[in-house]
């Protein structure tokens, strides 16, 4: 989910007529030539500050891999800071696409990987010793379409749709009243970066690989190596909360860095932000293997 592309999408170069702002308190340098800025006193260099600073915005000079490395731990100020600074809005869409691609894949990859047949065995036994509990009728009837939509691969898709949306739905607090409409549009491009945190996820999916690896290959594992075990269970739980967190604040941050909002504004996407990634959570996670399997159910009993 994200806001309408910005009305226009300066470049990292400095064409004519880019309207420039003061690096020190954001005044609008807009009509003035004198080097100071008229409402702190800066001296604006102002070749300097019609150039992001962002490192993905000259990737074709440092090469994309450190650009984006770079850009990624960068601080969520200096990124922040660049509001005062032309930025592409396209460059931070692609940035925030690489990252969901580089977050999703090990996740899709495992959401669409067959169950071995050994697996119930090489994690305790049979599904028969198994505590199972019969769910009602209309549990079954519900269930079945989800279990559907998983089983034609509609889980990895949605996982790459999730990340998507949850990285984006932040940008819509990033267009406050009392910034210019250039302002806006800036704040609304970094906003896309604060969703570096993301490419944490590839290390519980990493690890789950190697465990249900273990568990297949090498059942009883655990049992003689119980520490790890219990480690790979305890990273496998953290990591992805630790994730969640790091977006969370990476998001406040630059909205408060870009935007100089108000404390309500920023109090309200604190509560409004996981409210967001929790419906979408259901919606994309949920209802839309359940629509797709139900689309397939029909398509079956049509046959």
């Amino acid at each position: 989910m994200t806001p309408p592309a910005p009305q226009a999408s300066p470049h990292t170069s400095a064409p004519p007529g880019i309207e420039l702002f003061c690096p020190a308190c954001g005044y609008s340098l807009r009509g003035i030539d004198s080097e100071l800025c008229p409402e702190c006193g800066f001296k604006v260099d102002r070749s300097a500050a019609a150039v992001s600073r962002i490192p993905w915005e000259h990737r074709r000079r440092l090469g994309w891999a450190r650009a984006y490395w770079r850009t990624m731990w960068m601080s969520t100020r200096v990124v922040a800071g660049d509001v005062v600074r032309p930025v592409n809005y396209r460059d931070a869409r692609r940035f925030q696409l690489i990252t969901v691609l580089i977050a999703s894949f090990p996740l899709a990859a495992l959401a669409a990987l067959p169950l071995p047949a050994n697996l119930f065995a090489a994690i305790g036994g049979t599904l028969s010793g198994w505590p199972i509990v019969v769910p009602p009728g209309w549990a079954i009837d519900l269930g079945l379409p989800l279990l559907a939509g998983v089983g034609v691969g509609a889980l990895p898709v949605a996982i790459v749709l999730y990340l998507l949306a949850t990285s984006g739905v932040a940008s819509y607090f990033f267009h406050p009243p009392h910034l210019s409409v250039v302002q806006q549009n800036r704040a609304i491009a970094l906003s896309y970066y604060a969703c570096a945190p993301l490419v944490l996820l590839i290390l519980p999916a990493l690890i789950a690989w190697v465990y249900l690896g273990l568990h297949v290959y090498r059942p009883g594992w655990e049992n003689r190596v119980f520490l790890i075990d219990a480690t790979m269970n305890l990273l496998m739980a953290i990591l992805p909360v630790v994730t969640v967190l790091m977006m969370w604040f990476a998001s406040l941050g630059m909205l408060r860095h870009a935007t100089a909002c108000s404390t309500a504004r920023l109090f309200a996407m604190a509560i409004v932000l996981p409210v967001a990634w929790v419906v979408l959570a259901g919606l994309i996670l949920v209802a839309l293997p359940w629509v797709v399997g139900f689309a397939m159910i029909v398509v079956w009993s049509l046959q």
